[in-house]
C-alpha cells in the first residue's frame, strides 16, 4: 500500500530508486537529475520511460494525433521532452541497447510528426 500511495500521491515527480525517495521539480529538473545520476541509479526511470513511450507509440498507431490530447503539454513539447530523456540516459551511461530502444520509439513518434 505505501509504495502505490507514494506513486499516486506524487506523480511524476517522485521515483523510488535504490530504496531512496528522489523528488524532481518539473520536467527540466527531472531530465537534469537523470543526466547527473549515473547508471544504475537511473535504471528504474529508464525502464519506466521505455514502458511509457512504448505505450504512447502503440496508442499513436491506433488513435493518431488524438493520443496527444491526454497530455497537458502539446505534441512538440512532449517530443522535445522525450528526446531530452534519450540524451540524458546516454549521458548517464545507461546500457546502449536500452537507450537505443527508447531512441527508436521516440524517433517513430518524431517521424509521425
Amino acid at each position: 500500500f505505501f509504495l502505490s500511495h507514494l506513486f499516486f500521491s506524487f506523480p511524476p515527480y517522485t521515483k523510488l530508486l535504490g530504496g531512496k525517495c528522489l523528488t524532481y521539480i518539473g520536467t527540466e529538473g527531472y531530465v537534469e537529475r537523470l543526466r547527473k545520476e549515473k547508471y544504475p541509479l537511473c535504471r528504474v526511470a529508464l525502464a519506466d520511460k521505455i514502458h511509457n513511450t512504448r505505450n504512447i507509440v502503440m496508442d499513436y498507431r491506433r488513435l493518431g494525433d488524438e493520443v496527444w490530447k491526454r497530455f497537458k503539454a502539446n505534441k512538440e513539447d512532449q517530443l522535445q521532452y522525450h528526446r531530452a530523456l534519450v540524451d540524458a540516459f546516454r549521458e548517464a551511461q545507461a546500457p546502449r541497447y536500452l537507450v537505443d530502444v527508447l531512441d527508436s520509439l521516440v524517433s517513430e513518434l518524431e517521424l509521425a510528426m
